[in-house]
């Protein structure tokens, strides 16, 4: 399965349909909304490709500023930001007035930009952004998502097996589909309930993927794993946390958004096997990672 893998994204706004192309062709400024895990991360990076720029993100973006004047700014998961700093939109505009950008693409979740986020984007650049919403995929796209995921897999029959439990709505959402086809792998291509389909699925992620690594005969089972991590899920959920941190940083709002993980457990615990899963993803820099679950 090659990390490589894209398919290009079709964008709406009122009644106006865009490719990417498109998309920049029409204007200078945008903003990019969708739901956790509809694929914003990967739209920003394909953009930022054709802008000749990089994607950093909404927190990075509001300590280190900006590379160069009059450059593209592609800046991604605006929402993160917004939680831990209510003023954060005014923040990363400024730092964009002072920069002369020559586009300004910012990604966020629906709930977290609004009418007063749009007026200040104005106020600050000139100009009103084109605010735009990922169009679901199709279903000619899911299975091209699917095959990819898997190996020999029957898009149609992993289809009415998911259908079986009403959970077909939710494979338009690209993180959602390969949760499930992952659990449906993991089940032997059945499932028993609606609650396996979610535990196949996370069992399934603590599981090395690439065959080629060898096994550490030390390895915690799968079930410890699963264990642990959900111990780390649910003080994450109930502290408000976004991720955990790799090192104990200084004390500061930013960081107690990634409390450590030591932090989170006795002494002597060897939880820090559950970053070496599919669990996690990676954060905004080296030291930090995100529940891939937590979308």
């Amino acid at each position: 399965m090659s990390s490589k893998f894209y398919l290009h994204r079709t964008l709406t706004s009122a009644e106006e349909t865009y490719n990417e192309v498109t998309l920049l062709a029409a204007s200078r400024y945008v903003v990019v909304l969708a739901e956790p895990g509809g694929g914003k991360t990967e739209l920003l990076s394909s953009l930022a490709n054709q802008l000749g720029c990089s994607v950093v993100t909404a927190n990075v973006f509001g300590r280190v500023g900006v590379k160069a004047e009059k450059s593209p700014l592609v800046i991604d998961a605006f929402d993160e930001l917004a939680k831990i700093d209510e003023m954060g939109i005014y923040k990363i505009l400024g730092i964009a007035h002072k920069a002369y950008p020559t586009h300004v693409i910012i990604s966020s979740r629906s709930s977290e930009w609004d009418n007063a986020a749009t007026n200040a984007f104005e106020e600050f650049l000139g100009a009103a952004p084109l605010v735009v919403r990922l169009r679901e995929f199709d279903e000619a796209e899911q299975q091209s998502i699917f095959e990819h995921h898997t190996t020999g897999e029957n898009f149609a029959d992993f289809q009415t097996e998911i259908s079986r439990f009403e959970l077909d709505a939710l494979l338009p959402n690209p993180q959602f589909l390969k949760l499930f086809a992952d659990a449906y792998v993991e089940s032997e291509r059945h499932f028993a309930d609606k609650r396996s389909i979610f535990e196949k699925a996370v069992e399934r992620l603590t599981k090395e993927a690439n065959p080629k690594v060898k096994k550490d005969k030390g390895a915690l089972p799968s079930e410890k794993i699963v264990q642990l991590a959900s111990e780390v899920f649910a003080k994450l959920l109930l502290s408000g946390a976004k991720g955990v941190g790799t090192i104990e940083a200084i004390d500061t709002v930013e960081n107690r958004m990634y409390p450590g993980l030591s932090s989170l457990f006795v002494a002597g615990s060897s939880a820090e096997i559950i970053l070496a899963t599919r669990l996690f993803k990676p954060g905004d820099n080296a030291n930090r990672k995100y529940p891939k679950l937590c979308v």
